[in-house]
């Protein structure tokens, strides 16, 4: 478990040198291997009891790897809209992770959905101002990731510290990330963006896998 844990981490460190670099073959040797380390760490982690919680964790980062297979392909905008795609599956399949990690799960709360509307409204304007035909799609996959968001807040006190910080922190990472991915493609090209956007991608997966272990075990 160890080794795969430094494995992945020494990975995601070449791959983030990678993008710094803007180094193509490194990147296209290093990223495919990231997800199925995390599958396998999941796989070990279960030692063996197998619940839908974790079977819908591996389901989401098979769609993650797919996702990143597919924006490997550069200028192509269906292979884009592709990897958008499995992503926007990953990000339902662990909205359902985290209501499902929960000692009882329930609905958001108000204090958690009313800014996340708020946010979403102020996305979709942008989407309709900058995305052009893309609007549509881009508006309703920032609506998965902010829902993602909300169900992973809304775990507060219904999980253990640890697993709450870890998945929070991971899920506010990706927003962060898809966020720059829209911002430099459709907005404004943004300083050293795959660098960037890889930085805060890696570590969100990692979280996110290991905070939700986390609550599975205890």
């Amino acid at each position: 478990m160890r080794l795969a844990t430094a494995l992945y981490l020494i990975v995601g460190v070449i791959n983030v040198y990678a993008q710094f670099v803007d180094d193509a073959m490194i990147n296209q040797f290093t990223k495919p291997v990231l997800m199925p380390i995390l599958i396998y760490l999941v796989f070990v982690k279960a030692d063996g009891f197998v619940n839908l919680a974790r079977l819908l964790l591996s389901l989401a980062l098979i769609f993650a790897w797919v996702g990143d297979m597919l924006l490997l392909v550069k200028g192509d905008e269906l292979f884009f809209l592709g990897g958008l795609g499995s992503f926007l599956v990953m990000q339902l399949l662990y909205t359902v992770v985290f209501h499902k990690s929960m000692d009882n799960p329930s609905i958001p709360k108000n204090n958690i959905i009313i800014p996340a509307i708020i946010g979403f409204v102020a996305i979709a304007y942008a989407s309709y101002i900058y995305a052009g035909e893309m609007w549509l799609p881009v508006t309703i996959y920032a609506g998965c990731i902010l829902t993602m968001l909300v169900f992973a807040l809304n775990r507060n006190g219904e999980t253990n510290s640890k697993s709450y910080l870890m998945t929070t922190l991971g899920a506010g990472l990706f927003v962060i990330s898809d966020s720059l991915i829209g911002i430099d493609k459709f907005m404004a090209d943004v300083p050293y963006a795959p660098f960037l956007i890889m930085l805060t991608y890696i570590p969100a997966q990692y979280l996110i896998m290991q905070g939700v272990m986390i609550h599975e075990k205890n």
